[in-house]
C-alpha cells in the first residue's frame, strides 16, 4: 500500500487472509475518499494495483450520459457455433456518434465489430451487431456495447456476460459419446490407526482410467472439500494404464514411514506395488470421518473431470465407499448401496461400477430465473426456481449456489441459495457492497447444471455532500499467532478522517457485523480509550487485544509491522476476541445515536475463478468505494 499517496474517490484496502502476515504497514493515507460502503475485490499475488488519482486526461470522456440510454436485454444462454446477433435500443443521443461491440470468449482475446442501425439509413433507435458462429465457442461470452463521439471518446457503455451452451445435436452425441477420463471408484476415509496414534494409517482413493490410452496423473490433481489441493509425495510420473485402476495412499504426517507391505497386510488380498499401482499423496490431515466431504479430480486447466461425495454414515473402518459411473453428461460419481458395508478392495474394480447410471429424462435439473434489467445499489435478492436438484448420498438435496462478480473482478464470490419454504424457490442475496460497478455478473449452479446472467446497476452519481466523514480503510483479520497458541497477535482496523477538520471519536462507535444476521445483530466494539481526536485527512489504527496477546506492547506491534505508531495518538486498542478468518463479516462506524456512517465488508470464504473453487493461502482484498 502506498503510505503517502493521495487517493481520489477510491481507497485500496489490504487484507492478507489464510496466511501469517509479516510486512503489512498499518497506516494509510487516503485523501478525498467519499462513499458510505466498500466492496471487496480479491487480487492474486503478484498483481500490481494502482491507487493514484487519475489525471483528467486519463478519465473516460462521458458526455450526455443522462440523455443517452442503452437498452438491451441479454439472453440467459446462446447456442455455440451459431451466429449471435446483439440487439439494443439506443436513444437520447444529441450528437454524432459511432457504435462498437467488443466481445471475448472465456476472457480470451477481445475483438471489435461495428454496432450499426438495424436498417441502414433509417433513423430507428434499434442497433445490431452479429458475431460469427465459428467464433461462438467456450463457456461464456462477455460483450460491451460502446458509443463513441467524433473524437472516439466514450459517451456511454454497457457490459454483459452470457453463457454458451452446446446445441442439441452436440448434446445428443454427448449422451452416447465422451465420458469422464477418470473415475473415482472407491474411497476409504477411516482405517486402522497408526500405532500409538489416533490418526488413520491406510486411507486411500482408488482411481480408474476410463479411456483406451494410458494416462499420467501428473496431468491431474485432487481437490478435497472444495478448498485443499492434494500433491504427490514424490514428483514423478504416476501412470494409470488404460481401463485399469491405481490406488492413492493418503499421507497425513503420522503415517509417512509406514511401508507398502504394511498397507497390503491391512487389506487382505491386496498386492499393490508402490510406484506402479500404489502412489503416496499428501492429504493434509487426511479425510474426515464424521462429516460430509467431496473429492474432485481436475485437469491442469482447472476443469472438473469427476467428483465423488460421501457422508458420515458411509464411513466405517477399513470398509470401502464404492462409486458408480456418473450419468451421461454428468461428472458426479454415484455412491453404491454397499458403501460402508463391505471390506475395502484397493486396486479391484467391479465391472458394475463402470456402467453409467441411467437418469430418467423427467429428472433433468432445470433452473428458472428472470434477471432484472437494472437494479439500484442496495441488497439484491436473487430467486430461482429449481426443479430436480438431485440428492446427495445422505438423501438431502444438492446445494444450489449463487456466484457473483463485477466485470473488473477476477473471482466469483459464492453464496448458498436457500429454499426456506421447500417449494423449489431458492434465494440468496448479493450485498449492496458488491454492486460497485455498472454491471453485476452472476451464475446459478446446482450439481452439473449452470445458468449465467447479467444485470445493469444504476450506480448513483457521486455527491460530495453525502461523503462519509469516517472510513474503515484497512482490516487485517488474520496475522501471526501469539506463540504456542492459535490466537492472532496483531489484528487491526484502520480508520480514516475523510474531512478537512479534526474529528472527536468519542462521538462515534465501531461495530462488528454478521451480514447474514443483519444490522440488528451488530456488536459494539468500543475502544479502550474513546476520547481521542483523528486529525484531518489522517488515520488511526485500532489494534485488537484479546486475552492472549494482552502482554504485547506497542513496541511489539511496531516491530512486527515496521511502523512508528504512537500509543494513544495514532495507535489505540479494542478489547475483543478478534475478527473471523472465515465467513462474511463487516466493520461499521455509527454515531452515538446509531446512525450508520460507513461500512466495510470482507468475505474470507471460498471464491471461484474460471469454474474452479479456490481459497488462496495469500489473498489481497481491495475495498472499492461505492459512489
Amino acid at each position: 500500500m502506498n503510505r503517502r499517496g493521495k487517493i481520489s474517490r477510491s481507497v485500496s484496502i489490504l487484507m492478507l487472509s489464510s496466511m501469517m502476515l509479516s510486512a503489512v504497514t498499518p497506516v494509510g493515507f487516503a485523501a478525498g475518499t467519499n462513499v458510505t460502503e466498500l466492496n471487496i475485490t480479491p487480487v492474486e499475488d503478484g498483481l500490481e494495483t494502482q491507487n493514484e488519482t487519475p489525471s483528467p486526461s486519463k478519465k473516460p470522456q462521458v458526455n450526455n450520459v443522462e440523455q443517452m440510454q442503452i437498452r438491451h436485454i441479454p439472453l440467459n444462454r446462446v447456442p455455440e457455433h451459431q451466429d449471435f446477433t446483439v440487439n439494443a435500443m439506443i436513444s437520447g443521443v444529441n450528437q454524432p456518434w459511432t457504435g462498437l461491440l467488443k466481445y471475448s470468449m472465456d476472457g480470451h482475446e477481445e475483438k471489435t465489430i461495428p454496432f450499426v442501425p438495424q436498417v441502414q439509413g433509417n433513423q430507428s433507435d434499434n442497433y445490431i451487431a452479429t458475431i460469427p458462429g465459428d467464433e461462438m465457442t467456450g463457456k461464456e461470452i462477455s460483450y460491451t456495447i460502446e458509443a463513441l463521439d467524433e473524437q472516439s471518446k466514450l459517451i456511454q457503455s454497457a457490459t454483459y456476460t452470457v453463457g454458451i451452451e452446446a446445441n442439441q445435436a452436440i448434446l445428443e452425441k454427448a449422451i452416447i459419446g465422451p465420458a469422464p477420463k477418470l473415475l473415482i471408484t472407491e474411497m476409504v476415509p477411516d482405517t486402522t490407526n497408526v500405532p500409538s496414534k489416533t490418526t488413520d494409517a491406510y486411507e486411500f482413493v482408488e482411481v480408474y482410467n476410463n479411456t483406451d490410452q494410458d494416462l499420467n496423473f501428473k496431468d491431474f490433481s485432487f481437490f478435497y472439500n472444495n478448498k485443499d489441493t492434494w500433491t504427490p509425495v514424490i514428483d514423478k510420473d504416476m501412470m494409470i494404464p488404460a481401463h485399469q485402476s491405481v490406488v492413492f495412499w493418503i499421507m497425513n504426517g503420522d503415517n509417512n514411514l509406514i511401508t507398502s507391505d504394511d498397507f497390503n497386510k491391512n487389506y487382505p488380498g491386496s498386492k499393490l506395488v508402490e510406484g506402479q499401482n500404489l502412489f503416496r499423496m499428501n492429504g493434509g490431515g487426511g479425510m474426515a470421518n464424521g462429516s460430509p466431504r467431496n473429492l474432485t479430480i481436475k485437469d491442469k486447466t482447472g476443469n472438473t473431470i469427476v467428483s465423488a461425495d460421501y457422508v458420515a454414515a458411509q464411513v466405517k473402518a477399513n470398509q470401502g465407499i464404492f462409486f458408480k459411473h456418473p450419468a451421461a453428461g454428468n461428472t458426479a460419481m454415484v455412491a453404491m448401496s454397499n458403501s460402508g458395508l463391505s471390506p475395502a478392495t484397493p486396486g479391484v474394480t467391479d465391472p458394475e461400477q463402470l456402467i453409467p447410471v441411467v437418469v430418467d429424462p423427467g429428472n433433468k435439473t432445470e433452473i428458472t430465473h428472470s434477471p432484472a434489467i437494472s437494479v439500484e445499489v442496495k441488497d439484491l435478492d436473487i430467486t430461482a426456481h429449481v426443479v430436480n436438484p438431485g440428492t446427495k448420498p445422505d438423501g438431502t438435496k444438492n446445494p444450489v449456489t449463487l456466484l457473483y462478480k463485477t466485470p473488473s473482478q477476477l473471482r466469483y464470490t459464492m453464496a448458498t441459495m436457500v429454499d426456506t419454504k421447500n417449494t423449489g424457490d431458492y434465494t440468496a442475496t448479493i450485498p449492496a457492497a458488491a454492486l460497485a460497478e455498472s454491471t453485476i455478473h452472476y451464475r446459478i449452479q446446482v450439481q452439473g447444471t449452470e445458468e449465467t446472467y447479467s444485470t445493469q446497476v444504476n450506480v448513483p452519481v457521486f455527491n460530495a455532500a453525502t461523503a462519509p466523514v469516517l472510513l474503515v480503510t484497512e482490516v487485517v483479520p488474520n496475522t501471526t499467532n501469539v506463540a504456542a497458541t492459535s490466537s492472532d497477535a496483531y489484528e487491526y482496523i484502520e480508520v480514516y478522517n475523510n474531512t478537512d477538520q479534526p474529528i472527536h471519536f468519542k462521538n462515534y462507535k465501531l461495530y462488528y457485523r454478521y451480514p447474514d444476521k443483519g444490522a440488528s445483530a451488530d456488536v459494539e466494539w468500543p475502544t479502550t480509550k474513546d476520547n481521542f481526536i483523528i486529525p484531518a485527512k489522517q488515520t488511526v489504527v485500532l489494534w485488537i487485544k484479546n486475552s492472549v496477546n494482552a502482554s504485547y506492547t506497542t513496541n511489539d506491534f511496531n516491530t512486527f509491522y515496521k511502523t512508528n505508531l504512537v500509543e494513544d495518538q495514532t495507535l489505540f486498542t479494542i478489547q475483543s476476541d478478534g475478527m473471523a478468518n472465515s465467513g462474511r463479516r463487516a466493520l461499521v462506524i455509527k454515531t452515538n445515536t446509531g446512525k450508520e456512517i460507513s461500512s466495510a465488508y470482507y468475505d474470507a470464504d471460498t471464491y471461484m475463478r474460471e469454474g474452479q473453487m479456490t481459497r488462496p493461502k495469500k489473498t489481497k482484498l481491495l475495498f472499492t468505494l461505492i459512489r
